[in-house]
């Protein structure tokens, strides 16, 4: 048997009920118990059982409305001894009606309670497990459509019978699949770090404006190709805030990227920017699929997914909550508002200009730059390094990297452990090393170090590693790195890090220290 409690969303089954006549029994035995000592009106015996019973299926209060119901009803019977029509007994006996009544009710809630909570606990953990379980079937065809084409895609392109125009167009959906998974993988380390309290902001004064652009240029080949359109407006102008450039424009690359996933193609998005003295708001309105209200809350939460969509609509489930997670950190929200299905969708960021305690924000120099994480800054006509050592335990990242620069021009040579990049670091010293961190044995880390205790001319030190919290930063700093760029990174980024070999090593030290956050 099953009874559907509704304030609570479980359900109470047989066991339950047992219970229930475990509880009205032991509530007519301990006041028949004590009934010798104060005296009752034996008509309300009964009641106790109805009134724990009714607590523990329903509630104190169904319990309250028996224990009122049963004494009315009481009242009606005759008297069953003379004693019962003494006034200082009757007195008494409600008395003790009234104090067996809390009791029997209060015991019998916190049983209820305790027990509610167990099962609402083990439905939520069904619940998550149910998620993650479908997460990670979801992140498997994710993951495996790019790295489908990619395979297919170098196949071809090492088979060496394509004419130039298809070649080009299969690099473009290399780039485009590499891209896809870059983004999946970066998203799934950010959930991570946040979770375990590792992710940190970089605050600066920055260009609302300009970081909203550059937000909505990233976003327009997407849209482009679904023939939809952004429209970008600014009714006052919304000055500078405190905020880290990256974080906010990948809070508003999300949110654009969502709104084109779930708007039919040719449609339109509208992206409001306002501000006022203490805030800046950023609206992302689409005419898509909408929202049900139900799930406005819910879709903030990791590993869920819009019901009821198309299986090649569906998400990872995790833009959204980076997307809330980050807009905190800022001191902001982010709040969903929609009619319902098929009433498209906004998604509102409000954001103070400065959190307690700190400087108002200063206008930046300059806009912000438009690489996906801009930590170095090429010095104007400076000469590239030409010999450079990749150490890294991929062969193929390695081999990849050293292509690329011997392809710019540059003396590039590969080593895949910590010992081996001593040794050709020893033999003849680079004047630039990437190096990972993560390699087997000893790590990047320790063979900094040991490059930096190496007599000989010190070559600049570059991580290029999967590690990217501020932590991590921080101990490649401490350890020897001139700089820490994060995988993957793009072609122009590393041409900009080799500028830094014909700096002087301190010049390009504080460079690192200025930019690498």
């Amino acid at each position: 048997m099953q009874l559907t409690v509704q304030e609570d969303g479980v359900r109470l089954g047989a066991a339950d009920l047992k219970v229930a006549g475990t509880l009205a029994v032991a509530a007519i035995m301990l006041r028949w118990g004590i009934d010798p000592f104060i005296g009752d009106k034996h008509q309300f015996v009964p009641a106790y059982a109805a009134l724990a019973a009714a607590t523990w299926l329903r509630g104190w209060r169904c319990g309250l409305f028996v224990a009122i119901a049963c004494l009315v009803t009481g009242e009606m019977f005759p008297p069953v001894s003379p004693v019962d029509q003494v006034p200082s007994h009757v007195a008494v006996a409600y008395m003790g009606y009234l104090a067996m009544t809390s009791l029997i009710v209060s015991v019998a809630e916190w049983l209820r309670r305790e027990r509610l909570d167990a099962m609402l606990a083990e439905l939520q953990l069904r619940d998550a497990h149910q998620r993650k379980s479908e997460f990670m079937a979801l992140l498997g065809h994710e993951l495996r459509n790019p790295l489908a084409a990619i395979a297919l895609g170098g196949k071809l392109l090492k088979a060496g019978s394509l004419d130039p125009a298809t070649a080009r167009n299969t690099l473009e959906m290399l780039e485009r699949q590499a891209g896809h998974m870059t983004k999946l993988v970066s998203d799934l380390m950010d959930i991570a770090r946040l979770e375990t309290g590792k992710l940190s902001l970089n605050r600066e004064a920055v260009d609302v404006f300009q970081v909203v652009q550059d937000a909505v240029d990233d976003v327009r080949g997407a849209t482009s190709a679904r023939h939809q359109k952004i429209v970008l407006l600014q009714p006052a102008p919304a000055g500078t805030m405190r905020a880290d450039p990256l974080r906010l424009r990948q809070i508003l690359i999300n949110l654009l990227q969502n709104a084109s996933k779930f708007s039919p193609p040719g449609s339109a998005i509208e992206v409001v920017l306002k501000g006022n003295d203490h805030a800046v708001t950023v609206s992302v309105r689409d005419q898509g699929v909408g929202i049900d209200p139900s799930q406005l809350e819910a879709i903030f939460e990791p590993f869920v997914q819009l019901g009821g969509e198309p299986v090649a609509d569906r998400s990872l489930g995790l833009g959204l909550p980076l997307t809330r997670q980050l807009a905190k950190m800022h001191g902001g929200n982010v709040r969903a508002r929609s009619g319902g299905r098929g009433k498209g969708a906004e998604f509102l960021v409000v954001l103070p200009r400065v959190l307690p305690g700190e400087a108002p924000a200063e206008a930046p120099a300059a806009p912000p730059s438009g690489h996906a994480e801009p930590l170095v800054a090429a010095a104007a006509g400076a000469k590239a390094a030409t010999r450079v050592l990749v150490v890294d335990d991929n062969d193929d990242s390695a081999a990849t990297l050293a292509l690329l620069l011997q392809l710019h021009g540059h003396d590039a040579s590969t080593a895949h452990d910590g010992h081996g990049a001593l040794q050709a670091v020893f033999k003849q010293p680079p004047d630039v090393v990437f190096l990972d961190i993560g390699l087997p044995g000893m790590s990047g880390l320790e063979v900094a170090r040991r490059i930096r205790e190496l007599d000989i001319e010190q070559p600049v030190l570059i991580a290029l590693t999967g590690w990217t919290s501020q932590e991590d930063r921080r101990r490649a700093l401490a350890a020897g790195f001139d700089l820490h760029l994060a995988k993957p990174v793009s072609p122009e980024l590393i041409e900009e890090a080799l500028t830094l070999a014909r700096q002087p090593r301190a010049a390009a030290s504080s460079a690192a220290e200025e930019n690498a956050g």
